[in-house]
């Protein structure tokens, strides 16, 4: 009985399984496609985790007290469970597939162009970290790392989106292309 799609709906499934696994699995367009996804829905799974950790908190750590009001109980445990090792961990993992995704190809095809994807997906963890560590304890040297480590992979993404992806400033016979000329 194929209900909503299902054989689409394990697809689907088949493939998350296989890009968190990598490099493991096969890495095919799908595969891609599908982590690169991930990695745009990084904040989701750390707020997932959050709101996860948060509910178990207000579920279970509660006594019978009473009515009290959800922002009351949200405040409550928000920053025992925004101060954790998980949610770092779970705004890390798209990236941390993505990475080795791109290590999978490289060891497949010896491109060069692999290394550079993955050293760009490799610069999302000293970020995530210095977050977790200007969260953890603040301080101006926590926040100065995390300026400089979210400029260092804003400006590796940029350059990379707009060289490879979008294909501008690549060399075409004598000069370069620019703005697709």
């Amino acid at each position: 009985c194929n209900v909503f799609f299902a054989n689409s709906r394990f697809s689907l499934l088949r493939v998350l399984w296989e890009s968190f696994i990598a490099p493991f699995a096969p890495v095919t367009f799908w595969h891609v496609i599908v982590a690169d996804y991930m990695t745009s829905l990084a904040k989701a799974f750390s707020d997932l985790q959050l709101t996860a950790c948060v509910s178990y908190h207000i579920f279970n750590d509660r006594p019978e007290a009473g009515y009290v009001r959800s922002t009351e109980l949200w405040h409550e445990s928000y920053m025992t469970c925004a101060d954790t090792t998980w949610n770092a961990l779970f705004l890390a993992l798209p990236f941390w597939w993505r990475l080795m995704q791109c290590l999978k190809v490289y060891s497949v095809t010896g491109e060069i162009k692999n290394l550079c994807n993955a050293a760009k997906y490799s610069t999302a963890f000293p970020l995530v970290y210095a977050g977790y560590l200007r969260r953890h304890s603040p301080s101006p040297f926590y926040d100065h790392l995390f300026i400089l480590a979210a400029i260092t992979q804003s400006t590796f993404c940029l350059i990379w989106d707009v060289h490879m992806d979008w294909g501008l400033f690549r060399p075409q016979g004598n000069g370069f292309a620019c703005c697709g000329a």
